[in-house]
Formats: C-alpha cells, structure tokens, sequence
C-alpha cells in the first residue's frame, strides 16, 4: 500500500505542477512598462501598415472599437487631432489588447499612439509624461484611468513628439 500511496502522491505532485505551469504562461501577469516601451517602439519604427478601411477621426475610430467590443474610454493629446489618422489597429501582445492610433504628421513623419490596460504593466509611468528615446525613436508615456499611453515617432526628434503635449 505505501509503494502505491507513494506513486499516486508523485502523480498528483507532477499534475498540479503541470497544470500550474499551463497557467502561469497563459496568463503570465503585469509586464514590466520597460519591455513593453521597447517592444512598441521597434514596431514604430518599422511602420505600421493600414489595415482595411481607416477610420478618419477619432469618432469613427471609437465606434469602430466599439463593434468589437473594445474599450472606448481613452484620451488623446491635444496635438494629436483628427485630420492626421493614417490608421489604426489592434494587436494583441502578450495577451492584452493594445490600440494603435497612427497619425501622419509634417514632412511624411508619423506618429503612433498606443493605448494599453494599466493593469498589464508591472509599473506603469506616472500620470505626468514621460520624455525618453528608445534608439532612433523619441516617446512619451504617461498613466491616466484605466489606461497607459505612449507616442512613438518616426521623427526621431523628442522635440517634435513635445509639440504634440
């Protein structure tokens, strides 16, 4: 009985530590903002291609979240209006929704706008933004609400990116 009583102990010990892992890597928790800021930045700098038909204002884009269910309730900088939406798109990264809000600014230059939940970072920025250059990139990041937000510009001037505050 105790060789028995021994194995079926092993056998649970290995099933709730596979079961734990499972979990654990599907929902591995808050991010730290610093990953998250890179990993964000180096799209930018790729370019982000339009993806079907744009939205050109900021209704428009928040209706289309909307239909699909998404949170509605961001904000934008003041520098950032309608007239400059290029596209926008969701994407998932490691497994939270983040919204993407591109804007064509002066001299072909772009901006991207990228709203996260604050809950997915380990340590969101403060509500105040934040300046920092991340390569070739310039972006602000700030917290309000619910949300964290950053800007990452093509230009590769942080001068530019302060215009938009």
């Amino acid at each position: 009985w105790s060789k028995w009583t021994y194995q079926l102990a092993l056998a649970g010990c290995a099933a709730l530590l596979l079961i734990s892992s499972v979990v654990w890597f599907l929902h591995p928790g808050p991010v730290q903002f610093v990953r998250y800021r890179e990993e964000i930045s180096e799209s930018a700098a790729q370019g982000i291609e339009p993806v079907g038909e744009v939205p050109r204002d900021l209704f428009q884009v928040r209706s289309w979240l909307a239909e699909n269910e998404l949170d509605t309730s961001f904000m934008t900088p003041r520098g950032l209006n309608d007239k400059l939406i290029s596209s926008c798109r969701v994407v998932n990264w490691r497994g939270n929704k983040v919204y993407i809000i591109c804007y064509e600014l002066q001299n072909h230059r772009t901006a991207h706008l990228a709203v996260i939940n604050r809950s997915a970072l380990k340590d969101a920025p403060p509500e105040s933004p934040v300046f920092d250059q991340i390569g070739t990139v310039p972006t602000i990041s700030w917290s309000r609400g619910n949300h964290t937000y950053m800007i990452a510009s093509t230009s590769g001037v942080l001068s530019d990116l302060m215009k938009l505050f």
